[in-house]
This record gives C-alpha cells, structure tokens and sequence, in this order.
C-alpha cells in the first residue's frame, strides 16, 4: 500500500467520523469510553461492541488511546508522552505485527506557547497548525515528505465555540481542488444550552461530470449527482449540560439510522 493511500486512508475516516471525538469538558476527564451499536438492535446480533477508550492526562492532553475492531481484536494503540510543561510531545504506537513499540507523530512548538504549531507524523508526513485567538485549531495543512501540500482543514465556529463547519481540500496540480464540507446545525433547550446537533455533508461540485487536466496531461474525473449545495444528513450528536457528546447516531445514504454510538466517562477524584 502506497504511503498517500495509507494517509488518505486515515483522513477520509477522520472526515466521516468528523471532529467530534470526545475531549475534556468542564470536569477532569480521565477516560472516554465509545460504545458502538446498530440502530436495528432487532436486526443484528450483537448489542454494542467497544471501539475506542481514550484516557487523559489530570491536565486534559491525551495519555492513551486504545482503538478495538468489531470482534474486540485490537486495531490501534498509542502512548503519548508530556512535555516538562506539560504539553504533549510525542506519541508511541504498538505495531502488533511486529511485536514493537514505533515512534509516531511528534509535536512542535514555538516558544512560549502551548498548541503545537506542527506535528511531525508517521511516514514523514507533517502537519501545519493555525489557531485563533482564543486557542481553537482553525486551520492545518498535511504535506508529503517533499514538504508538497496533499490536504487541506480549515475549521469555523460560533460566537460561543461551537464547531459550525469544517472543510477538507485535496490538492491537484499544485493547486486546491474539491472541498469536502460538513456543516453542524444546533438544538438548544429553554435555557440556551446545546442539546443536540445535526450534521450534514454539503456537496460543492456542480451537477454531472467535472474533469481536469494537470500539467502532465493526466485527467481526474468527478462525478456528482445532486448538485451543488445539496446537504444530506451524517449523524446527529447529543451533549449533556456539560458540554460533553453523550451519543451519536450515524446514517445511512438514505439518511436512515445505520449504527448508535454511546459515550462512558470516567473522572479524576
């Protein structure tokens, strides 16, 4: 498998997970548990099946992360290690076909600050961080080992921090190309607070055929068939009053309900 495959790979799952991984709310999380089940219970054979336990540090950086497949074989396992002030420095993931602990993504900062403005990942791969001034990631760039730009994020939110789009640009001939858009439209009750929230994928290409050409001559053809601006509907999240995701129900292309995920939180004393 070719290195780009490997990471495109990675970055289409992050995209349709989206950028809802739990995180430390208000309270001192030391763990997150992610339960995952099928909506059709009466359907399927299993209940819910463990998939991810992500455990944090008192200060909220990631300290573990454990990803588990359908039959609970491990398919993910990392160690991440702290800086002395306290910020994340780098991550160690077990190769469990190798038997061996691997260095993986590392993390550097610009003195005096605390959010890493790059991020040295695996296959020599880098990743580019921009933050607002209130610390929120809003933008990133991945580029190869010959330091060419592949993807493109870019993050928006409200007046009150919440996520309300994101956007993802592969890069074609040298240049942005088509934009993966997912939008987040909110639910709050009587006191103003978020309850719920509903994700959609907005389409950005234009009704039938798009094709380009790059400088060698090489054709890429995309096809679309809604048309521009047409939303179909992800999932939905669900907070408690904390702020923190307490389930997620993810669609199907007929905006049917295909899988439920649930969200077990355990904290510091």
């Amino acid at each position: 498998m070719k290195k780009t495959d490997l990471l495109a790979g990675c970055l289409m799952l992050l995209l349709l997970t989206g950028f809802s991984t739990p995180k430390p709310a208000l309270r001192k999380t030391k763990s997150v548990t992610t339960w995952k089940a099928w909506a059709d219970t009466t359907t399927q054979g299993r209940a819910k099946w463990m998939v991810v336990k992500c455990e944090f540090y008192p200060n909220g950086e990631l300290k573990r992360k454990l990803s588990l497949g359908y039959e609970g074989d491990t398919v993910g396992l990392s160690v991440y290690k702290l800086n002395r002030d306290s910020t994340l420095q780098a991550e160690t993931w077990y190769n469990k076909y190798l038997k061996k602990w691997m260095p993986g993504s590392s993390y550097i900062y610009r003195r005096g600050e605390k959010r890493p403005f790059m991020v040295k990942e695996r296959f020599d791969y880098a990743s580019y961080c921009t933050y607002d001034a209130q610390g929120k990631e809003v933008a990133h760039r991945i580029v190869n080992e010959r330091k060419e730009p592949i993807y493109d994020y870019e993050y928006q939110y409200d007046a009150s921090g919440w996520l309300i789009r994101s956007s993802m640009f592969r890069f074609f001939n040298g240049e942005r190309d088509d934009e993966q858009r997912e939008i987040w439209e909110y639910t709050k009750n009587e006191k103003g607070q978020v309850i719920q929230a509903d994700v959609f994928a907005v389409n950005t290409l234009p009704l039938g055929p798009t094709v380009k050409t790059d400088k060698n001559g090489n054709k890429k053809i995309t096809y679309s068939s809604t048309g521009a601006n047409t939303k179909s509907l992800l999932r939905t999240e669900y907070y408690n009053q904390r702020k923190e995701l307490t389930k997620t129900v993810e669609y199907d292309l007929e905006a049917k309900p295909q899988f439920a995920k649930t969200y077990e939180y355990e904290y510091y004393q």
